[in-house]
């Protein structure tokens, strides 16, 4: 992971960098922490969420993880809680409470995310793209226990989503759609 001054997009600087996993998949900021999800494949089969204050940015510490059911992917979040899509196939999207910082915990895993490629947070609905099944918009009405509302199977993989103006759009591996 790194952080890089730009305030000179000429020549960007790097200003602090660490390694939480041998592989990053996924970076969320907010105005207090930064979340890293990820794995340790060769050294003890860690994957989970790492999560890093940022109280004296540039500079960013280290102050909770959480190992995760699912094999993390792309971060979303709403209120106290995360939402890590799973990155391979069958281990579906962990939700990860925030209450404590320090102490993050997966609370519930959504198991019938076979592979969700991208998720996003609109409004009160949680909008994944699953890869082979199009998009699943859950409300998030208890945000531990999303409940499924609406479901649009797309005509390729549905992989990056984006949401703006009330209108999705979604790059489906073939095209770009929007919904």
């Amino acid at each position: 992971m790194h952080v890089a001054d730009v305030s000179d997009p000429n020549n960007p600087n790097a200003v602090e960098f660490g390694f939480p996993f041998e592989r990053l998949n996924d970076v969320y900021t907010n105005a207090e922490f930064v979340f890293v999800s990820g794995y340790n494949y060769r050294q003890n089969n860690r994957q989970g969420v790492t999560v890093y204050s940022r109280e004296e940015f540039p500079e960013l510490e280290e102050i909770g993880t959480c190992e995760t059911t699912v094999f993390p992917g792309l971060i979303s979040s709403f209120g106290e809680y995360l939402y890590i899509n799973n990155n391979a196939s069958g281990t579906g999207l962990s939700i990860i409470s925030l209450e404590n910082p320090s102490e993050p915990s997966e609370i519930n895993v959504l198991e019938e995310i076979r592979v969700g490629s991208s998720c996003r947070v609109y409004d009160n609905f949680l909008i994944v793209g699953e890869r082979y099944q199009g998009i699943k918009v859950y409300s998030l009405t208890d945000p531990t226990q999303p409940e499924l509302v609406g479901w649009y199977d797309t005509p390729g993989r549905a992989h990056g989503i984006d949401i703006r103006d009330d209108y999705l759009i979604l790059g489906d591996f073939y095209s770009i759609s929007q919904y």
